[in-house]
């Protein structure tokens, strides 16, 4: 599923849509289609794997866009079970995302990250940093879901800088909770973007820390 969002005073003629990679296919719309001005048009595509984990291929998006004739997309699918690491609380842990289809979207990393969070903790605080601008979301019971811009997540750290953080106490909204908490990673950039994400859990006065 992608989405074509145009912001323009004139009508936006989609002449064709030209997809890479067998596992990618077209459901609907046609292959040309128009998007009045300002409007939006749901691209819907099936990803289906013959194979388990990671598998990409792009979208390449015609039309009579003067400054950009073709619009090139990044799809991103696996196969199998997403991928998730759980993490040691004030352990860092390092991975890569990568880069956005376009410079004004985001590209969500397929590997997200937990941490357990017991009954007595009084903090949980995530911090992320990577090598150029990445965006942090950390969601309680579930995976981060969602399409860029619109990401699904209780608590967001989304600054234009390579460095953001989450802190979680009673106090929040929603408030801390005991059990898992699923983090998610983005990169805001073109280039693959390498990160570090740490999860540190404080129970009472004291931070738990890896035994």
């Amino acid at each position: 599923f992608r989405r074509v969002l145009f912001r323009s005073g004139q009508t936006l003629q989609v002449t064709g849509l030209t997809i890479t990679g067998s596992r990618f296919s077209l459901v609907s719309p046609g292959t040309s289609f128009s998007i009045p001005a300002n409007g939006q048009q749901d691209v819907v595509l099936r990803f289906s794997p013959t194979a388990g984990g990671s598998q990409t291929g792009s979208l390449a998006i015609a039309s009579n866009d003067p400054n950009r004739p073709t619009l090139n997309v990044q799809l991103v699918g696996f196969g199998g079970s997403l991928p998730q690491t759980a993490l040691t609380s004030g352990t860092g842990q390092s991975g890569t995302v990568p880069g956005a289809a376009t410079a004004s979207s985001c590209q969500l990393d397929l590997t997200q990250y937990t941490i357990q969070v017991p009954a007595n903790a009084s903090q949980l605080r995530v911090a992320v940093t990577g090598n150029q601008d990445i965006d942090l979301y950390v969601r309680f019971g579930q995976r981060v879901t969602g399409l860029s811009p619109n990401w699904t997540a209780d608590f967001v750290s989304d600054s234009p800088n390579s460095n953001e953080s989450v802190t979680i106490t009673s106090n929040s909204s929603p408030g801390l909770q005991a059990g898992t908490y699923f983090i998610g990673v983005t990169n805001c950039d073109t280039p693959t973007a390498n990160y570090t994400v740490t999860a540190t859990v404080t129970a009472g006065n004291a931070t738990v820390a890896a035994a």
